[in-house]
């Protein structure tokens, strides 16, 4: 179970943040691109107790990429899903804690069952490309 979350106080200020360092992380050949979890719910923040070598929230970011345009910078967790593969996309740095960005990559012909699975969960969603 993950530990007890403070949440950070500018929740509008970090997302904004948030939504710039996605930007520079993501490449043209990205064709849409969804951002999911604590930071669209505005309950993001950093963590009482490390939880699986992190201290905070991550940023969940689910990407409709071909494969072949993946970039190198983007380290593949060995996680895979039905609909998606798991990549680290970097880091950014809040208020002294770092926050690592999750990359869900929507597996080729994978991409509408990605959108109505997304659905299904009750995943809130905020398009971003």
């Amino acid at each position: 179970m993950k530990p007890a979350k403070t949440l950070y106080p500018n929740q509008e200020e970090i997302h904004k943040r948030i939504l710039s360092f996605i930007e520079t992380q993501l490449v043209p050949e990205v064709s849409e691109a969804y951002l999911t979890g604590s930071v669209v719910r505005r309950e993001f923040g950093r963590y009482v107790e490390e939880y699986h070598g992190h201290n905070g929230s991550d940023i969940d970011l689910v990407v409709m990429i071909n494969k072949e345009y993946i970039p190198k910078a983007w380290k593949n967790l060995n996680t895979e899903k039905t609909w998606f593969d798991l990549y680290s996309g970097g880091k950014i740095e809040i208020e002294g804690i770092y926050h690592q960005l999750d990359l869900l990559v929507v597996k080729e012909g994978m991409e509408s069952f990605a959108v109505q699975r997304m659905n299904d969960l009750g995943w809130i969603v905020e398009k971003v490309r």
